[in-house]
């Protein structure tokens, strides 16, 4: 029996666990995480920790159960440590415990994601300083709410995630100061578009620090955050969030030989092979290609590691599917700006 085997349970591993399965009904398919949560919607996560999603199940599309009615394995808790090509072998660390075992693989899919830019600065271990990465993170800093209640909130960065952040903390009932390094907030736009975000995050109490740079973070009572340290001054907080960007999570890849393009992550062509006998790439570990541009591009977006989840899963079952490329659209909702 031909043997897939999926690094990664999110958003582009179990799209290609279920396409390949629709595929091939005989396939066997093993998809390895180390998280705790598998198939989920990590869009959603400002949102739990904002109250308006109630449970953590909620954001889940597809429980480790509902797969294995489906004949697809997903094992939480384990690590994928290494990859041997050569011997078709991955080797696998249980979480808890830290045994290590090997798995062999006929068809190999690489979709480890991507991992928050976390900035050497000091002070940044303290507790009430948070990435909001995976749903461990969002739990982590709704019970941190919960039980510190604080006050103040200081958002590095004015992206996706630090713009979803400032509306749910306000929700909360927090103060709220927003730092973007750049003079405009929301990269991924022009600034003419970018500049009515300015005037709605004011509406709404955000106080909002353009061209100003985290320096450190302050401890107060218990290792707790207390302050921090920017360009501007000292302002105190008792919750940080790095909304800091991201970058493709391309270790365990590059020491197993794989070929990584221009953007940093995975080199792929339009079947998502990598330059590695049935190795596969998708999601945000991979780059995508631009049509526009006609050039490989990386933009970290759920919707496009669900295409290529999918092509990935049918060819790596067997089928023949293409992946057209992206031209990087996306939307986001600030208050009552779309």
């Amino acid at each position: 029996m031909t043997r897939f085997v999926i690094i990664g349970a999110d958003a582009a591993g179990m799209s290609a666990a279920a396409e390949a399965r629709r595929t091939d009904r005989a396939l066997e398919i093993v998809a390895f995480d180390r998280g705790d949560w598998a198939s989920y919607s990590q869009c959603g996560l400002p949102y739990l920790v904002g109250g308006l999603v109630e449970a953590p199940e909620r954001l889940v599309a597809r429980t480790v159960e509902q797969f294995a009615t489906q004949g697809i394995e997903v094992r939480l808790g384990h690590e994928v440590t290494a990859i041997d090509p050569a011997r078709r072998m991955v080797r696998v660390r249980l979480v808890r415990g830290g045994s290590e075992v090997e798995e062999g693989y006929d068809r190999l899919l690489i979709a480890t994601g991507a991992s928050p830019v976390r900035p050497r600065l000091p002070g940044l271990d303290l507790d009430g300083i948070f990435h909001l990465d995976v749903m461990e993170d969002a739990i982590a800093m709704q019970r941190y709410i919960r039980a510190a209640r604080p006050e103040r909130a200081v958002i590095v960065g004015g992206g996706y995630i630090g713009l979803e952040m400032a509306e749910n903390l306000v929700r909360l009932g927090l103060q709220v100061r927003l730092v973007q390094r750049g003079e405009q907030l929301f990269h991924s736009v022009d600034a003419d578009m970018a500049a009515p975000l300015n005037d709605e995050l004011a509406r709404h109490g955000v106080d909002l620090s353009l061209q100003d740079t985290l320096l450190r973070a302050c401890a107060g009572v218990g290792g707790r955050v207390a302050e921090v340290q920017v360009n501007g001054g000292d302002v105190r907080a008792e919750l940080v969030v790095l909304a800091t960007g991201a970058r493709p999570s391309t270790g365990l890849a590059a020491a197993a030989g794989v070929k990584l393009g221009a953007t940093g992550a995975i080199a792929v062509d339009d079947h998502l092979r990598t330059n590695l006998p049935d190795v596969y790439a998708a999601g945000d570990c991979a780059e995508h290609w631009q049509p526009l541009l006609a050039r490989p591009y990386w933009v970290p977006l759920g919707t496009t590691a669900n295409k290529q989840g999918r092509v990935a899963g049918r060819n790596a079952a067997g089928g023949d599917a293409t992946f057209g490329g992206i031209v990087g659209t996306a939307i986001t909702r600030v208050f009552g700006i779309e």
